[in-house]
């Protein structure tokens, strides 16, 4: 059962950000996520809605942040690992949570509490994925291992051809409802058939200097950050390239997170040089928002399940003793209403 122990909420106090042009900012509002105190620093953020975080921390807790309309903001506490939280992951149906510790533990907890799954993968092998009801879990760098949460039964899928050049690490996994295992990495997207593993199927790239890659939950779409300032969405039925964006004329401007979100033609990524979350309307072909963080570096973009938000996930460059180096700030992007 989670329950509040010694945990607060507060409000990081906010700092003056460069300001920006009403074309491109007046789309949309940003606003802060409060934070966690007296738990160690903030290590991990997820949404499961507009209203609900949790966050991961330094000292191994994960807590539920809940905002409450014309009242404080309230915390329990859902779980607690050994060591240091490195990454939460939501289940399709925002009912579950794996967690994902510096140990190499992995917990599958649900968020009504309830007795949690325990599995142990090597450190270098995560973070891991869960497919929509939370039953399934995949994880893997270069071979990708599901594990049935329920039996603990594991399973290798056979390996995908090496191309030419080699291959980098996969950076992100998706378990589709379709009986779809999809795991990309920079060189492209690898698809393992659940009915027919063994089955051959070349990569899908982005023909692009990729940076960074992530799938969207239903295996649709794939997004690449590339490293001279490029969005690129691939659509994975299609082989075919939707959308390459220029979020900015620097040839060193490196794009480490892309994603879309809401429920039109919104996409958001984050850039490096300067720290830009650009936002745009892939339909109208426009930027509709552009923001820089001042001494941030963005972390990752990731939509808000069930509703038109973003999460930005930030850090800081340095240590300013109320909020130091390494320490992830959430901040919710919304449509102006």
């Amino acid at each position: 059962m989670a329950v509040a122990i010694g945990v607060g909420v507060s409000w990081w106090m906010r700092r003056a950000e460069p300001p920006q042009s009403p074309s491109t900012s007046a789309a949309f509002t940003l606003t802060e996520v409060p934070s966690v105190t007296g738990a160690g620093r903030v290590t991990a953020v997820a949404a499961v809605d507009e209203k609900r975080f949790l966050m991961g921390t330094s000292q191994g807790k994960v807590i539920t942040i809940e905002m409450r309309p014309g009242q404080s903001p309230a915390s329990t506490v859902l779980t607690s690992v050994p060591a240091q939280v490195r990454d939460l992951t939501l289940s399709g149906d925002g009912r579950t949570v794996a967690v994902f510790d510096a140990t190499g533990l992995v917990r599958v907890q649900g968020l009504r509490g309830g007795t949690p799954n325990d599995f142990r993968i090597d450190l270098t092998e995560g973070p891991v994925t869960l497919n929509r009801s939370g039953t399934e879990l995949a994880y893997g760098q270069f071979t990708i291992t599901l594990i049935d949460t329920r039996t603990r039964q594991a399973r290798t899928l056979p390996p995908k051809a090496v191309p030419d050049g080699g291959r980098s690490a996969y950076d992100d996994r998706a378990i589709t409802d379709d009986g779809r295992v999809l795991a990309a990495g920079a060189e492209g997207i690898d698809i393992w058939y659940l009915n027919a593993p063994a089955k051959a199927s070349k990569p899908i790239t982005c023909a692009c200097p990729a940076a960074s890659v992530a799938l969207s939950p239903d295996g649709r779409y794939a997004t690449y950050g590339t490293v001279d300032g490029h969005a690129v969405v691939v659509d994975i039925d299609k082989r075919a390239v939707l959308e390459d964006k220029t979020l900015s004329p620097r040839p060193d401007d490196f794009v480490g997170t892309v994603t879309a979100f809401g429920s039109g033609s919104y996409f958001a990524a984050g850039t490096s040089t300067p720290d830009r979350v650009v936002i745009w309307d892939a339909a109208k072909h426009r930027i509709v928002w552009d923001h820089m963080f001042s001494q941030h570096k963005i972390a990752e973009v990731s939509a808000v399940p069930g509703s038109g938000a973003l999460l930005v996930q930030t850090n800081r460059y340095q240590d300013l003793g109320h909020e130091p180096f390494n320490t992830v700030r959430p901040w919710l992007v919304r449509p102006r209403e």
